[in-house]
Formats: C-alpha cells, sequence, structure tokens
C-alpha cells in the first residue's frame, strides 16, 4: 500500500513538473509575440501618419511627384514591417500551440522529423536566446518517421530545458547539437536513433551515473526538482525504447533509441 502511494505522488509530481514547464514555455512564448506585435502596432501608426501626410498633400494646390513617392516609399515600408513582424508572432503562436497540444497528445503521427524538430525548437528559442545558446540540428530533409509526437516533444524538450539551466553555470554561449537517423536491420521493426549534445561543462562520473534516478538534481535549494531527466527516462522506457549518457568531452551527451510504429 506504501509503495502505491509513493509511486502516486511520484506520478502527481512528474504531472506537477511538466505543467510548470509548460507554464514557463507560456510565459516565454508570450513575451517573445509581444516584440514582433509590438513593432506591428508602431508601424501601423506610422501608416496612419503617412497616410494624413498623403492627404494633405493630395488637398495642396500643388503637389511633386518626389513628394508623392517619398510617402509611397514610407508607406510600403511600414507595410512591410508589419507583415514580416505579424508573420514572425504568427510562427511563433502557431509553433507553441503545436508544442501544446503535442505535450498532452498521445496519438502516433507521421512527421517529417527535419521540420518538426525546428518547430520545437523554434516554440523553445525565448529561454535558448536568454541562455544564449544556438541550435544545430542534424536530420535529412527526407527524414520521416511515425511515432508519438507528444512524447518526442516531452523528451527534447526536457533535453533542451536541462542544457539550458544545468550545462553552462556561467552562461553562453553555447551550442546543442541535435542528430537523427533511422536504423533498418534486416529483420524487425526499424529504430529511430537520437543523438542530443551540448558544448557545456558536461557530466560528472556520479551525476552521469544518477542523473536518470528521480529528484536527482545539481541544483538542490536553487530550484531543481531533479524530475527532468527522469522524465526523458520514463518516456523513453514507456516506448520501449532505450537511452544512456555517453562518457564524451566536452558537453553532455546523449544517445536515445526508440522503435519505429509501422
Amino acid at each position: 500500500m506504501r509503495t502505491e502511494s509513493l509511486l502516486a505522488s511520484q506520478a502527481n509530481l512528474i504531472d506537477q513538473e511538466q505543467m510548470a514547464a509548460l507554464g514557463s514555455l507560456v510565459a516565454g512564448v508570450s513575451h517573445e509575440v509581444n516584440t514582433p506585435i509590438g513593432v506591428a502596432l508602431t508601424a501601423a501608426s506610422s501608416m496612419g501618419s503617412y497616410a494624413d501626410q498623403l492627404v494633405q498633400l493630395l488637398g495642396a494646390a500643388k503637389v511633386s511627384r518626389a513628394e508623392l513617392i517619398d510617402i509611397a516609399e514610407s508607406l510600403k515600408g511600414a507595410a512591410a514591417l508589419i507583415e514580416r513582424n505579424l508573420a514572425r508572432a504568427a510562427d511563433l503562436i502557431g509553433n507553441f500551440k503545436q508544442l501544446a497540444v503535442d505535450q498532452v497528445s498521445e496519438y502516433v503521427a507521421d512527421l517529417a522529423l527535419h521540420d518538426y524538430v525546428h518547430g520545437l525548437v523554434s516554440a523553445h528559442s525565448p529561454e535558448l536566446r536568454k541562455a544564449a545558446l544556438g541550435v544545430e540540428l542534424d536530420i535529412a530533409p527526407d527524414c520521416h518517421v511515425r511515432l508519438a509526437a507528444g512524447k518526442l516533444s516531452q523528451i527534447l524538450s526536457n533535453l533542451l530545458m536541462n542544457s539550458a539551466r544545468h550545462g553552462y553555470p556561467q552562461g553562453g554561449p553555447g551550442r546543442i547539437t541535435i542528430r537523427a537517423r533511422i536504423e533498418a536491420p534486416d529483420a524487425g521493426a526499424p529504430w529511430l536513433l537520437l543523438e542530443f549534445s551540448d558544448d557545456g561543462v558536461g557530466l560528472a562520473p556520479a551525476v552521469r551515473e544518477h542523473m536518470f534516478e528521480p529528484f536527482f538534481t545539481t541544483k538542490r535549494g536553487q530550484g531543481g526538482s531533479g524530475l527532468g531527466m527522469h522524465i526523458v527516462y520514463t518516456i523513453v522506457q514507456q516506448l520501449g525504447g532505450q537511452i544512456s549518457a555517453v562518457d564524451a568531452t566536452p558537453g553532455c551527451h546523449i544517445h536515445i533509441r526508440l522503435p519505429l510504429t509501422h
């Protein structure tokens, strides 16, 4: 009975950690979306001013071609600024919406892996930029997989945030690399091989040995719950996959194998 209670408590804490991570993402994306929308509003106000100037010119007794061209160019520039920034805001919202939906989804889907991971990374861009981290994808454009998108997004989200929060105690800049390829054995189902690495401080042997255990954290008392990497481990196990922390330098290197669904 006590064991069941402990397992239930642990599951509840994992759910809380996932919701906290999603809440942090909401705050970051909200702040990020405000910037292009603010620029678009300023440009829209400028367009109104330019339109007023145009009306005044057209109502005058004489108007020069040069003045009209100048205002037309100003209107064109402001319109382009609005379009560019609203498109940026729409992309951010779209990426976040997809990630938020996937985080609670159990559906198996066909994914264009490069585009999917790129969108997921973009959704995390506020926190990654704050930590001065760039992300490089080494995934073939024609790599298509069939698996639970929500589970994959939770795995990669936790790995990204683990690097941002633990990999660079003195701050960035830094580089995260996500590699993926399909392993197709002669017999049996194919596997997705994921390699996640950063060039941060890396993992001490004691950390590498215990990092997937629940409540293990190198930031005890500093807001670290110790559940992020345990969530990754749990999801990989649920999917019938394998995960390991590789002894390599520099940085942290995580290898994951996930079975693919036909």
